[in-house]
């Protein structure tokens, strides 16, 4: 079970989500109109705080394991309710990170969005 936990706890860093390090100046760069352009770097920036309160929930979360594993009567149900509740963040994260990854995509012009996330911007992080 606490392997299972270590496992949930180390998944889901930022680069899973494959945007290129200057996506924000790609954006700039590549999206002529400012509305546009501003709107796409707000999903990003609000996707880029989703992933970083799960960061900060995680290391809650593994706080109580600790805790919990130190004291001797914790129960089984005792750590199935903290894995659930991890659980429920990851989805909370998957949600919010989708829906703006998609409300992204929605803004793009597919020749803008070849550009921003050429296979060079996104796996050539020099």
């Amino acid at each position: 079970m606490l392997i299972a936990l270590a496992i949930l706890l180390l998944g889901g860093g930022g680069d899973v989500w494959l945007f290129p390090e200057d996506f924000t100046d790609k954006v700039e760069t590549v999206i002529v109109e400012e509305k546009k352009q501003s709107e796409i770097i707000d999903l990003f920036d609000k996707m880029n705080e989703s992933v970083a309160t799960h960061g900060d929930r995680v290391k809650e979360i593994a706080e109580m394991v600790s805790s919990l594993n130190r004291y001797p009567e914790a129960t089984e149900q005792d750590f199935e309710s903290i894995i659930e509740s991890l659980l429920e963040e990851r989805k909370k994260l998957q949600t919010e990170v989708l829906d703006a990854r998609l409300n992204m995509v929605l803004q793009f012009h597919q020749n803008e969005w070849e550009h921003v996330f050429s296979a060079d911007s996104v796996f050539n992080k020099n």
